[in-house]
Parts: C-alpha cells; sequence; structure tokens
C-alpha cells in the first residue's frame, strides 16, 4: 500500500512540479511527500514500485497541474484521521509517517 502512494505521489510530484513550482504563495516544495514517503518505505524493506509512464497522471496546463496538488493536499485530511484512528486502536505506524504531514 505504501509503495502505491509513493508512486502516486512521485508520479502527480512530476506531472505538477513544473507548472506549480514557482507559483507565489504555494510554497510547493515544503507540500511534497515523497521524500517522506521514500524513508517509509525504507522503514518498511520496500522499493519504490516501476514507473507506468502510461497510467501515470498529467498536466497539461497549470489549471490541471493545480488540480492534482488539490488531490493530494485533500488526502493529506484523510490521512490524519486514518493515523488517529490507527493509533486510537494501537496500531502500529511504522512506514506511515506519511499520513502526518
Amino acid at each position: 500500500m505504501v509503495a502505491r502512494f509513493h508512486r502516486l505521489h512521485a508520479d502527480v510530484e512530476a506531472a505538477a512540479g513544473p507548472w506549480v513550482s514557482d507559483l507565489d504563495g504555494l510554497d510547493y516544495e515544503a507540500r511534497r511527500r515523497t521524500g517522506v514517503l521514500d524513508r517509509d518505505l525504507a522503514d518498511l524493506g520496500v522499493r519504490p514500485s516501476a514507473r507506468d509512464s502510461d497510467r501515470a497522471p498529467k498536466a497539461a496546463c497549470i489549471g490541471e497541474a493545480l488540480g492534482l496538488v488539490y488531490v493530494l493536499e485533500g488526502s493529506t485530511l484523510g490521512g490524519q484521521v486514518i493515523r488517529r484512528e490507527a493509533l486510537a486502536k494501537g496500531g502500529d505506524l511504522k512506514g506511515l509517517s506519511f499520513l502526518d504531514p
């Protein structure tokens, strides 16, 4: 599962980055989570999944890029809920630090 999240974030960051990395007020670099996911995969002893360029999201304009970033930003809220529930149930959060950006 973490490898799939990594692939999704890496693909979206690659597609959106060229469009949004220099936007004033966005601080795109601080929002990227691929680095955290890299560490989570290493903690779990899992390698990143191979890229499938045919299935990777693409952005043909700034609007599409912002849409991709918006979806990932929304997932951070869901990740916080999942993290809270896992902790409440005594779950092991090893390799899940990306849920708490």
